[in-house]
């Protein structure tokens, strides 16, 4: 699936209908509290994407991953020009948050390129990794 050319309602239908478990769009409404018209007309790129609270219940009820909820959330921010609601605290009120925005200006000036972006994302997998082994050995010690 092409993560930059797929939009939010056809995202969330082909995860509805990837489920083992036959969802229709009724089971989605009913689970979010919401008319079968409206997952309809969102499936169907009519309308927005649900909010915040209406995405971390489908996440849920769909058994996202936490790579398929992540992609659900840009997408949904996407569309709406809106920070990713998973992020949007630290993003706005955080001092990683300010960093952040401080790093992204400078890319959009030129100055900040993707490559050094591709390392700062390399580092990042392979911190998570070395943190991974480390939870692992601490738990056969316990």
């Amino acid at each position: 699936m092409d993560k930059k050319r797929i939009r939010f309602g056809d995202y969330i239908r082909n995860k509805r209908l990837a489920d083992p478990r036959e969802l229709t769009m009724q089971d989605v409404a009913d689970h979010l509290g919401v008319a079968k018209s409206y997952v309809s007309l969102i499936e169907n790129n009519y309308k927005k994407p649900f909010d915040k609270e209406k995405l971390e219940k489908l996440a849920k009820f769909l058994k996202m991953t936490e790579e398929e909820t992540t992609t659900m959330y840009d997408l949904a921010s996407r569309e709406t020009s809106e920070v990713p609601h998973d992020i949007e605290k630290t993003f706005l009120d955080d001092e990683v948050g300010g960093l952040a925005r401080y790093a992204l200006r400078q890319s959009k000036k030129g100055i900040f390129k993707e490559e050094d972006w591709k390392t700062f994302i390399r580092e990042t997998e392979a911190k998570k990794k070395e943190e991974a082994k480390n939870q692992v050995k601490k738990k056969k010690q316990e």
